[in-house]
Formats: structure tokens, C-alpha cells, sequence
């Protein structure tokens, strides 16, 4: 990895695409998930990224103070916080990004209208709270295991690199942290309960070591059988759709207490990426979901009506 430059920004070894110009094969052009770099000198030096207000984004949220102000986690760097309006004649710069809670493959979940304390994720279930008034950040595992070098199979609770956590807007207090069960807590990850059983099809025969054959990859990014996505009904209280990276949508009613299997009919294994449900009819979802991990990469867009009919495909 490149030298690190402050918390946001780094020329990285995240490399996306290297090339050399001819006839002088000292110039080289570097391309990451953070931006681009120049070399004249084969590399022995580097060109600055913070001139280039540019990351990889995995899931953004964004608050309603005024000015408004967006987070994100970003691919191999911290998750950030950027203000959305500066009076800074330059406009926004590196000095509006600010590290928030977590860390590269986080959600983040807040208060819209009151986001003193910012919950944050990171691979294998790692989860913070950071509290922006004091600006400490804690750690607030659902069951503080080192998951590195574990089989996924053998794992307590597996977690997708992008594990979801939401915030309820029903229960102020409760936030929503999800692995293949789904957690939750409402006195800031003090404690968690589990309101689910395993969601996924937890196919043991896919838990095996992340990377094998080929190389051991420990940092959760291989993970299988893991919830992908959470959604909190914005007009039923104790609703709560998930989707996880193996292709199950499951549905309840109650807060957890009981839990529906609605996967559209004839839906492959797949993976959930976002379930938005209708401002219009509670009984209807929109599914967006991916193969790309199997080399398939046409989309995929199902409209789900509950309670009525199986899933239409678009």
C-alpha cells in the first residue's frame, strides 16, 4: 500500500489499470478507487489525488441539517462525511470530507434530523458508533469475535463486506445491524438482540475458505450466505423486508417475531442489492438484484406484489 496522506486521501496501491508512455517508459499513469496519479521519474514519486475530490462509493446516506451533508463509505480508505455547500470560494475541497463512523465497506445509519451519534460498519461485523458532538468513536460488535481466518462455515454470525444497518424511523432509538441473522439494538450496541433466524440458505458446501483455492482471503470479502440488504417499512411499523446475496427475500410483520419467505418465484440465486417497497401500496416491493458474480451481468428488476401474485420480471 502507497503512503498515507491524511485520513481521507492516500496515493494508493489499489490499482485499477497502470500504463507507460513511449518512448520514455519513466512516465506512468496510474488509475485507482481513489483517482488517478502521474509519474515522471518510473515511479519513484507520485503525483498528488487530493486535487481530485474522487473515491469509491459503496452506499450513500444523507442527513437533513442545512446544509445537508452526505456519507459514504469508501473502497481501501475511511468512511467520510462531506458537507453538500461550502461559502469557501474554491467550493467543496478535501477539507470538507471528514471521517465518520466505521470504515471502507460501511453503511451508514443516523438520525436524519438529529445525527449526533452515526452508526457505521466494516467487514466481518465490524460495527462503530461514533458520537459527533464528543467525536468518540466505540466499538460496538454484535459478538466481539476476530472472524479473520475462520471457515465461513464454522463463523457464529457470517457478514456480507457491505453488511446493512439501518436506522428505524418508527423507533427512534433502534438501529438494525444485519449477518445472516438479523440484530438489533436500541440503546446504541450497549446490547443487541436477534430478531431472526438465518435468512439465507446457508449452503454449507459455499462456506468454505474466502478465496480458495487460490489464495486465503481473511478480510470477510468472500463471505457467502449473508443478508445484503435492510429495509424498514416507511408506513408499517414492525415491517421489515430483507434480501441476502444468495437470493432470499424474507418478509415480517411483527418486529421479528415470525418471518416469511416472499422470494419471487423461479428467482435464481442471485444477489438482493436494494428492495424499495411502493409510497402507493404497501403490499408491493421493487427488487434490484445482480449475477455478476456468476458472469452474468444483466440486470435484473422485479416488481413483488404480496399478498397477491408472484413477482413480474423486467
Amino acid at each position: 500500500m502507497g503512503a498515507r496522506h491524511s485520513a481521507q486521501f492516500r496515493v494508493r496501491m489499489a490499482i485499477t489499470t497502470t500504463c507507460g508512455s513511449t518512448p520514455n517508459n519513466k512516465n506512468l499513469f496510474l488509475q485507482n478507487d481513489g483517482g488517478g496519479a502521474i509519474s515522471f521519474n518510473g515511479g519513484k514519486s507520485w503525483s498528488s489525488e487530493n486535487n481530485q475530490p474522487t473515491a469509491q462509493f459503496y452506499r450513500v446516506n444523507a442527513d437533513n441539517r442545512f446544509p445537508y451533508y452526505v456519507y459514504g463509505g469508501q473502497q481501501d480508505n475511511t468512511s467520510v462525511m462531506i458537507v453538500s455547500r461550502t461559502t469557501a470560494g474554491s467550493g467543496i475541497s478535501d477539507k470538507d470530507w471528514v471521517s465518520s463512523a466505521g470504515g471502507e465497506s460501511a453503511f451508514l445509519a443516523f438520525n436524519p434530523d438529529d445525527p449526533r451519534y452515526v452508526m457505521g460498519g466494516s467487514y466481518q461485523g465490524t460495527i462503530e458508533v461514533l458520537d459527533q458532538q464528543t467525536h468518540e468513536g466505540k466499538p460496538i460488535m454484535v459478538s466481539p469475535i476476530q472472524y479473520q481466518a475462520l471457515q465461513a462455515k464454522t463463523m457464529k454470525y457470517r457478514f456480507n463486506w457491505n453488511a446493512p444497518i439501518i436506522w428505524s424511523k418508527h423507533e427512534p432509538n433502534a438501529f438494525y445491524h444485519a449477518g445472516n441473522k438479523l440484530f438489533k439494538t436500541t440503546d446504541l450496541g450497549k446490547s443487541w438482540t436477534t430478531v431472526s433466524p438465518d435468512l439465507t440458505r446457508h449452503d454449507s458446501t459455499k462456506l468454505g475458505w474466502g478465496g480458495a483455492p487460490y489464495t486465503n482471503e481473511g478480510a470477510g470479502g468472500e463471505n457467502y450466505a449473508t443478508i445484503t440488504y435492510v429495509l424498514e417499512s416507511p408506513i408499517e411499523k414492525g415491517t421489515l423486508w430483507t434480501g441476502s446475496d444468495d437470493g432470499l427475500v424474507q418478509l415480517t410483520r411483527d418486529g421479528g417475531k415470525t418471518w416469511t419467505n416472499v422470494t419471487p418465484a423461479g428467482l435464481e440465486e442471485t444477489l438482493i442489492n436494494c428492495i424499495e417497497v411502493s409510497p402507493h401500496d404497501k403490499a408491493t416491493a421493487y427488487i434490484a438484484t445482480t449475477r455478476y458474480k456468476v458472469n452474468d451481468f444483466a440486470p435484473l428488476f422485479i416488481k413483488q406484489l404480496i399478498m397477491a401474485k408472484p413477482g413480474r420480471r423486467s
